[in-house]
């Protein structure tokens, strides 16, 4: 049974449960997918201040002149109130002090001595109150949230250290093939080099998560099932590539069966139609991707990558959105199909640009690849200016 790419998908999440929860200090999270949700455990702001460099004042109505009475900067607040008709010097993200309910920006004052003249007051004006922000209780971040730069910008702030997090996954790349070399061996005839292993790698990184690559595996079914046992026992995902076909040399599908069950093989779609997905007697997740790179790396972005945000706890999320192609694309009309691209400008519109061809095994797009035009079922070709699927890597 041949499945559509959204039918596959939904079968490999629902199958994959994400792993064990574990305790991590703050800089050992990046990366990390939360397993809980972050409380806020204080006001945020946590004191009201000044938002600008200025006055702090207590607004007096009808009041045109205000004596200055001290100095409030970041750290080091103003110890006094502030009477009506009296205002201290203040800083950014310095304490407004008790009595003030306004500051005037410092471009804004004619200042005389110990005096100053508003030129323009709007009372309230320029103040973080305390908690607008995110109040004491109130959820900070939520279960599933990647943990980056930013939030952990977010959790230091709030004197958060440590939080809960899924476990990362350990990934195996696996690949086979008599035709394989190590990108360090000279070239030899009839041979290749074992680029979808070190690309199947990368992207696992690019994904926060570290994989193994395995030594290359000769197109032994023994060979091959003995690496699959181990990885299965080892690692909580197998990735393999290449020997996934109908070929006489073909085993990973055979393998796959015999160390654990086959969900499924084939799928509708262009490229990376024989792509075979299963999981070990452990319930560790186990993949064979097409040899083809460019099969390989589609296979990734569409299946590899949701399966790996599943087992870490993240949310499965599709970036997309519809662009016009400025090239026509020619499709086909049997199968989903995913073409190569980048995001070009024109006339300040972002449109779909195709690179390379449509080759499986035409690895000239990865000089440029950034995003992925998909083709639907049924349709055979895309005209020039028509708009398209298209997916941001």
């Amino acid at each position: 049974m041949n499945l559509s790419v959204e039918e596959a998908l939904s079968r490999i999440v629902g199958k994959i449960e994400p792993l064990s929860v574990v305790r991590l200090g703050l800089m050992e999270s990046p990366g990390s997918v939360l397993a809980e949700d972050i409380l806020s455990p204080s006001d945020w702001p946590s004191f009201t201040q000044s938002a600008m460099d200025g006055y702090a004042l207590a607004h007096q109505g009808g009041a045109t002149e205000y004596n200055v009475v001290g100095e409030s900067a970041a750290g080091r607040g103003f110890d006094g109130a502030v009477k009506p008709g009296e205002c201290v010097r203040i800083f950014t993200g310095a304490r407004l002090p008790e009595g003030a309910d306004t500051v005037v920006l410092q471009e804004e004052v004619e200042r005389d001595g110990d005096l100053i003249r508003p030129q323009k007051l709007e009372v309230g004006a320029n103040i973080r109150f305390q908690g607008e922000n995110l109040a004491e209780g109130a959820a900070a971040l939520t279960r599933g949230t990647r943990i980056g730069a930013a939030q952990i910008g977010l959790l230091s702030a709030l004197r958060i250290s440590s939080l809960s997090v899924s476990r990362t996954p350990r990934a195996l790349i696996l690949s086979s093939g008599d035709e394989l070399q190590y990108v360090e061996e000279p070239a030899a005839p009839g041979k290749i080099v074992n680029s979808n292993a070190y690309m199947l790698a990368a992207l696992c990184n690019e994904s926060g998560i570290h994989a193994d690559i395995s030594p290359i595996l000769k197109d032994d079914f023994s060979t091959i099932e003995q690496a699959f046992r181990a990885g299965i026992a080892r690692y909580d995902i197998v990735i393999s590539s290449g020997g996934v076909s109908v070929g006489d040399h073909d085993h990973v599908q055979s393998v796959m069966q015999s160390v654990g069950e086959v969900d499924f093989w084939k799928i509708r779609m262009k490229p990376g139609k024989p792509l075979a997905f299963g999981l070990g007697p452990n319930g560790v997740p186990i993949f064979g991707l097409p040899g083809n790179p460019v099969s390989a790396f589609v296979c990734f972005q569409l299946f590899v990558r949701p399966a790996l945000a599943k087992l870490q706890g993240a949310e499965i999320s599709e970036r997309s959105v519809t662009l016009e192609t400025v090239e026509p694309l020619k499709s086909t009309p049997k199968r989903e199909h995913y073409i190569s691209g980048r995001i070009v400008t024109e006339e300040g519109v972002s449109k779909f640009m195709p690179v390379g061809s449509t080759s499986s095994g035409d690895i000239t797009a990865f000089g440029a690849i950034e995003a992925l035009a998909c083709v639907p079922e049924g349709v055979s070709s895309v005209e020039k200016g028509s708009e398209v699927k298209v997916l941001i890597l």
